[in-house]
């Protein structure tokens, strides 16, 4: 049976290492928690700066699209509603590198009336929200990234009223 009484030289020596060994364990849980509060502090700035630079993009992208949308609006194709011209302006801009993936006039109702990607049927983007948005703020809008129904693939996209 055990002595748990600290008279036997066994339960001295447990006790020394036990005593001794107490600031070691000590010093590692809180080396730990140290080490765990820098990672964790570490991991917010490399967040924080993702999202600073993924900000940064966003407005780069909002700002380019701006400019572009706003010069191929005031094209006399575009202006004129010269369809056969607009078809063939838009895909030659849409054959430049960059970020678009098509290019299209809508009247005011929604109807597609060219695209630099044409489609086989009639489309109509009344329903979308930055088509909403371009129509009644007079200003460039942006979509939700939505699937399309163009390209039947996921798109964000942009509008920009035509004004005459």
């Amino acid at each position: 049976m055990i002595d748990l009484s600290f008279s036997s030289l066994r339960a001295r020596l447990v006790l020394i290492v036990v005593i001794a060994a107490a600031p070691m364990v000590f010093f590692r849980l809180w080396s730990g928690w140290e080490d765990r509060q820098r990672s964790v502090a570490a991991v917010e700035q490399c967040a924080l700066h993702v999202a600073k630079a993924t900000a940064d993009d966003e407005n780069r992208l909002f700002e380019g699209a701006h400019q572009f949308l706003g010069a191929v609006a005031r094209l006399p194709q575009i202006q004129h509603t010269d369809v056969a011209g607009c078809q063939a302006l838009l895909g030659e801009l849409l054959a430049r590198p960059g970020r678009y993936a098509n290019l299209g006039l809508a009247d005011a109702s929604g109807n597609i009336l060219c695209a630099s990607a044409p489609s086989a049927q009639p489309l109509n983007v009344a329903d979308r929200k930055y088509f909403r948005s371009a129509v009644e703020n007079r200003t460039l809008a942006v979509g939700l990234a939505e699937f399309s129904r163009g390209l039947g693939s996921p798109t964000l996209t942009f509008g920009y009223p035509v004004l005459d």
